[in-house]
């Protein structure tokens, strides 16, 4: 919180030009401090003074894992006020003794990707080649190629062996080089 900001509202300090569409986030106000280095982090220090010189304010909050906010922490609590620290577990253990309390942040979550299994790999091969299915040669290549499933090391060697032990997925033509695997309708 900054002052003469209301006390709901956080302030986002940096170069705007690269945070787009931040002036349009609820609750949040863009402070533009161009582009130099140390700039936010300078006007995040002197509006932080401001706050304590203005009084009615008992804990900040700084959201940062930068280690330059050590001074800023250490200075505010000598003047008494709760320092509430919050950061990724990057953050220098300087600033983190600085503040009354830190907090870790997990960070950005990022999203999982499915674990498929070979069932439904083969079927997205088996799928692209329409009615007249695939290749089992071709589909064996796709396999390794994208999917590092080498059928020889599988229990089952080699994959008319593999794709017949699952009838109630898969339709073959015989064997031999022209067989082919199509995928069997529910």
């Amino acid at each position: 919180m900054l002052a003469n900001w209301p006390r709901h509202c956080a302030a986002d300090f940096g170069d705007v030009t690269r945070l787009p569409h931040w002036e349009k986030a609820a609750g949040f106000e863009a402070v533009h401090t161009e582009s130099a280095k140390n700039a936010a982090t300078m006007r995040i220090c002197i509006d932080a003074m401001d706050l304590v010189h203005g009084g009615g304010v008992g804990r900040v909050v700084l959201v940062s894992s930068d280690r330059d906010f050590t001074h800023l922490a250490q200075n505010l609590r000598t003047k008494g006020m709760n320092v509430l620290g919050l950061g990724e577990p990057k953050t220098h253990e300087s600033f983190r003794k600085a503040c009354s309390k830190f907090v870790e942040l997990g960070g950005v979550a990022k999203p999982v990707p499915a674990v498929e299994t070979p069932e439904q790999q083969i079927a997205a091969f088996v799928k692209t080649e329409g009615k007249g299915g695939m290749l089992i040669t071709a589909l064996s290549v796709q396999m390794r190629m994208k999917h590092g499933f080498l059928i020889g090391t599988h229990e089952l060697k080699n994959w008319h062996r593999y794709l017949s032990a699952k009838p109630q997925l898969y339709d073959l033509e015989p064997k031999g080089p022209t067989a082919r695997v199509r995928l069997r309708r529910s």
